[in-house]
């Protein structure tokens, strides 16, 4: 029998210094996954788990003085969510029939920006509302213009009838978002001096 001493026994176990697992990895990639294929910016704020707060870009798309911006990137770059962002904000936001809402702070826009949405109270109001550079001009942008916005993302057709069917139905789409502008022109023509300034000699 020899009496060497035997080897001690080394416990294994897991040191939380380990490298994670690829479930581990593939869950926690998927629990801060932002929303993928949403087409609006709502969508994004409200269903995304990782959202990065761009508003800004509102406030330095109204500096601009061009009377024109051409937006240029490769696709997936965040274009059409963007230009959608800078339209929720100054769209005046109407019913399904066309009609202005006659108080803008109880819409779902100006709501979403103060940092209130239909799926609950975000974390804070997003940075657009509480800027201090633009801190007074909030109420005298948000939910005051119309806003033209023609999608054409579905006219994507087999033949050119109808993808001509489709560019109308998307420009239908907009003048009937937009008849408030037609009852308005109305309400002026039936009583001009009402809407117009008059001056005299």
């Amino acid at each position: 029998m020899s009496n060497t001493p035997s080897p001690p026994k080394i416990a294994e176990s897991k040191s939380s210094n380990s490298p994670p697992s690829v479930s581990s990895k593939k869950r926690a990639r998927s629990e801060i996954q932002t929303a993928v294929g949403v087409t609006t910016f709502r969508e994004l704020v409200e269903e995304s788990k990782l959202f990065i707060d761009k508003t800004l870009l509102i406030r330095d798309f109204l500096k601009d003085s061009a009377k024109a911006l051409l937006v240029t990137c490769p696709r997936r770059w965040g274009k059409s969510i963007n230009i959608d962002m800078i339209k929720t904000f100054l769209e005046i936001e109407v019913d399904q029939i066309g009609n202005k809402y006659p108080d803008k702070t109880q819409t779902n826009n100006y709501k979403l920006f103060q940092g209130v949405s239909s799926r609950g109270d975000l974390e804070n109001k997003l940075n657009i509302a509480h800027d201090e550079d633009f801190k007074d001009k909030f109420d005298e942008y948000q939910g005051e213009y119309p806003v033209i916005y023609v999608d054409f993302k579905n006219a994507k057709e087999n033949s050119y009838d109808e993808i001509i069917k489709q560019v109308k139905h998307a420009i239908n789409k907009v003048y009937i978002r937009h008849i408030y502008l037609m009852n308005s022109f109305n309400r002026i023509l039936a009583d001009p001096k009402s809407c117009l300034l008059y001056t005299s000699d």
